[in-house]
């Protein structure tokens, strides 16, 4: 589906697009963008976003979730994270990635849209990079309860353990006191 005749979103079929991204992770009618972008693909599995496919179309379709849909149907057929990519728009649908880092890594792509190298670039290091927020907290919060209930353990079996009384102590305390009191 390469050359130089252009593509464009409305005539493109999600089956044949799955099927050419399993042989080519890369769909674009320009030879040069493909060249630029092999390197960011290829070392995309390293960089913490797995069996990445891209697909570049030549004009911004008519809906504002087309591509979105579009990259949904492809990852319905073959799975993966797939970013449809048109000059002043991308979608992106994945079924190992959060929808929340496809959505940062997209407004991260497209904050200078005439840019696709650093825009893919930067697309990459947001999605690889994501870690769900609540997650940390989730641990930091965790851990914080693990060490109370230590604490709360060493006191109960230092009390329990540490301050045995011998057996005639008890009676003493309790004639010191009467004589306190007598007095």
């Amino acid at each position: 589906m390469s050359g130089n005749e252009g593509m464009y979103l409305d005539q493109l079929d999600a089956a044949q697009v799955a099927e050419s991204l399993a042989a080519d992770p890369i769909l674009t009618a320009n030879e040069d963008l493909e060249a630029a972008l092999r390197p960011i693909v290829d070392s995309a599995e390293g960089r913490g976003v797995e069996d990445l496919k891209v697909v570049i179309v030549d004009r911004d379709p008519q809906g504002f979730t087309d591509l979105r849909n579009f990259a949904e149907e492809i990852v319905a057929e073959s799975g993966g994270t797939v970013i449809v990519r048109s000059p002043f728009s991308v979608g992106t649908s994945s079924d190992a990635e959060p929808r929340a880092a496809l959505e940062l890594g997209q407004y991260e792509m497209m904050e200078e849209p005439n840019e696709y190298i650093e825009g893919f670039e930067a697309f990459v290091d947001e999605v690889g990079g994501y870690s769900v927020p609540l997650v940390d907290y989730s641990l930091l919060a965790g851990g914080a309860i693990v060490a109370v209930f230590a604490v709360l353990a060493v006191v109960w079996w230092m009390r329990s353990h540490g301050r045995q009384r011998p057996a005639g102590a008890a009676g003493g305390d309790a004639r010191r006191s009467a004589s306190l009191t007598s007095a």
